[in-house]
């Protein structure tokens, strides 16, 4: 792990910036238009409501609560709703699909508590290589169905035509 230093002068892909949590928030305050998914990658030393917990805290003290309401939170379990919900009232959110357990029914189970909870859209790996099931899923459950990761336009307007609705891209624009 780079020190804050080396990490702001990082250049991946040899031309993107890498952004502090105070950065991000700063060029997000003169962007009225943007919207930013939170992909946290969790693990024995990382979980979403503590990231949550220290993103709030920095808005809060950065006097830029309000770009809160722009943010959409990638859920990876149910569990985390409340905890997230009492740290700050989010306002959107996007369940995704590919930390479920392995067992019958998970992704079933996620599309209808993405529906009940009025979250509008859930996200399934790409790689799954299930598109049809998924897209008939989210249908079933009113929700819009994003796949993850797509970088050849051609692959885009591929899964666009089977009926997914959004996609997440390393880099392409």
């Amino acid at each position: 792990v780079p020190d804050l230093a080396t990490f702001e002068k990082e250049k991946y892909f040899g031309k993107l910036t890498p952004l502090t949590g105070r950065k991000l928030l700063e060029v997000w305050s003169g962007h009225p238009e943007l919207y930013f998914v939170t992909d946290v990658k969790q693990d024995e030393n990382t979980d979403l409501p503590e990231v949550m917990e220290k993103f709030v805290a920095l808005a809060r003290e950065m006097g830029q609560e309000k770009l809160l309401d722009r943010l959409i939170v990638q859920l990876y379990n149910a569990e985390d709703y409340d905890k997230i919900n009492a740290i700050y009232p989010i306002k959107h959110w996007l369940f995704t699909t590919y930390q479920l357990p392995e067992t019958p029914g998970a992704e079933i189970e996620a599309a209808e508590y993405s529906d009940r909870m009025n979250f509008g859209a859930f996200t399934v790996p790409v790689k799954w290589k299930k598109t049809a099931y998924f897209v008939n899923l989210a249908a079933d459950n009113k929700l819009d169905m994003f796949v993850h990761v797509v970088d050849e336009p051609s692959e885009i307007r591929k899964y666009m035509k089977k009926g997914v609705y959004g996609f997440y891209t390393d880099y392409w624009s």
